[in-house]
């Protein structure tokens, strides 16, 4: 299924909602976007993963190029409400502590 991004942001944040595969096809949409984000202002990346069926190591790859991204000025991913097979696949890979996951929707999404 192919990944379909949408996102709003506000002063600080940005709400980044995937829906669909998050892959090798489909990373760099979100690299783009989120890179795009930032240059407007944003501090922190809020991923809601509610529709995401599937990351793969691309996908994954990206969500650390994120954080890191933002590390420096005191920003931070967070990924919230993450389908449990996504959510195994952080915890499996560490990055369930490198990035706040959380099971609140983010606001306006």
């Amino acid at each position: 299924m192919p990944l379909t991004l949408s996102h709003q942001q506000t002063e600080g944040d940005a709400v980044i909602a995937l829906d669909g595969e998050l892959d090798l096809a489909s990373a760099p949409d979100l690299a783009e976007l989120a890179g795009e984000l930032v240059r407007n202002g944003a501090d922190n990346i809020i991923v809601d993963a509610q529709r995401l069926s599937f990351c793969d190591s691309s996908g994954l790859r990206i969500l650390v190029s994120i954080a890191n991204e933002l590390r420096p000025t005191g920003g931070r991913v967070a990924i919230v409400n993450p389908q449990p097979v996504v959510l195994r696949v952080l915890e499996l890979t560490g990055l369930d502590r490198t990035v706040m996951i959380d099971w609140d929707p983010p606001e306006g999404a």
